[in-house]
């Protein structure tokens, strides 16, 4: 298993990866597969980086891989044809269909959102809520008036964090508190510079990102305990892709919480747009669960990953090619994600 710097050197290694092996028999001559995915050290940044060197190596694939984009508007561009394959946090998805939210105003949300076809979903990340130790912020309730960083501008994470706040400390965003929206590398330096009281991060259990910012100053993680029996709390959880996690006292440098975390957390799902070829997504899926245990072993964020929970977070119906992997393969998939007949 990889140590923590080198979780970190992994995840930060690629601002623009491009895997240029010969195609051999896969796709067409020449293409690239064109992927985004958001900040480095993030879960999916990770898998991403990992998975396009594995799909490269065996099957003659060529990526180009671009980092640091806003996936609420990459998932849009994959619906459209524009790239190829994305992590997506459901929720995402789901505002997509409807058209709601950060999609309200984007008038072919809707209409290209039934292009999208998934692969597999695994437990991606649980929300950390950041202060400083020294702060004097030690609930929710002490953020009144604070400075709160949720994530980048019109992403899901920044609704799915105010969402939270909102319920569990009856605070409404730039009414109660300030709210500071910033690509996931601002919102980091913003935090790292002292500017800010509250950091929001939605990252995978152990991921050596939040460890940068323990080597600055000892931080407190907020915790959800007792406040995840109300109705209100209950039907959050509840929408797609969202679950209850954990974070143990001790997972990083500089936390000084002696006992567990219970926070929210995000399941999420690979997709890519339908008109990608069904042996293609067969080779993608076969290749990737081969795989799993060089997955697993790469970064302690990854070890969420399993064939035998292959769906989980997933909303999108799934490609032809990756049904007939799982059908292969004996895994039983639920009717709600069989792709449609027309």
């Amino acid at each position: 298993m990889l140590t923590k710097t080198s979780r970190l050197t992994l995840a930060t290694c690629a601002l623009a990866l491009v895997a240029t092996f010969p195609i051999s028999g896969f796709a067409q001559d020449n293409k690239f597969y064109r992927v985004e995915v958001g900040g480095a050290g993030t879960t999916s940044h990770i898998f991403i980086t990992v998975m396009t060197g594995i799909w490269a190596k065996e099957l003659g694939a060529k990526f180009q891989v671009n980092d640091g984009q806003t996936i609420t508007r990459s998932v849009l561009k994959l619906a459209r044809g524009e790239i190829d394959l994305i992590g997506v946090p459901p929720p995402a998805y789901g505002f997509m269909k409807k058209g709601a939210r950060m999609y309200k105003r984007v008038k072919d949300a809707k209409e290209v959102a039934p292009n999208i076809r998934s692969l597999m979903g695994f437990n991606n990340a649980a929300t950390h809520y950041i202060v400083w130790a020294d702060s004097g912020i030690k609930t929710f309730a002490d953020l009144k008036g604070k400075r709160i960083y949720t994530g980048p501008p019109s992403g899901a994470a920044a609704v799915q964090a105010e969402d939270a706040i909102r319920i569990v400390a009856g605070l409404e965003p730039k009414k109660d508190y300030d709210v500071v929206r910033l690509p996931w590398g601002g919102g980091l330096q913003a935090m790292q510079d002292g500017k800010l009281d509250l950091y929001v991060r939605p990252l995978g259990v152990g991921g050596a990102l939040i460890d940068s910012i323990g080597a600055k100053r000892e931080f407190r993680l907020l915790d959800l305990k007792g406040k995840t029996d109300s109705d209100a709390f209950k039907k959050f959880i509840k929408a797609p892709g969202r679950t209850i996690a954990s974070i143990p006292a001790n997972t990083y440098k500089g936390q000084v919480n002696q006992t567990a975390v219970t926070t929210n957390g995000i399941n999420w799902m690979y997709v890519v747009n339908k008109s990608m070829s069904d042996d293609e997504v067969y080779n993608f899926t076969k290749t990737m669960w081969n795989n799993v245990e060089k997955l697993r072993k790469t970064a302690v964020v990854l070890k969420s990953i399993n064939i035998k929970t292959p769906f989980v977070g997933v909303i999108a119906p799934l490609h032809p090619g990756a049904v007939k992997y799982y059908k292969e393969v004996g895994v039983e998939i639920p009717k709600r994600l069989l792709p449609p007949t027309t």
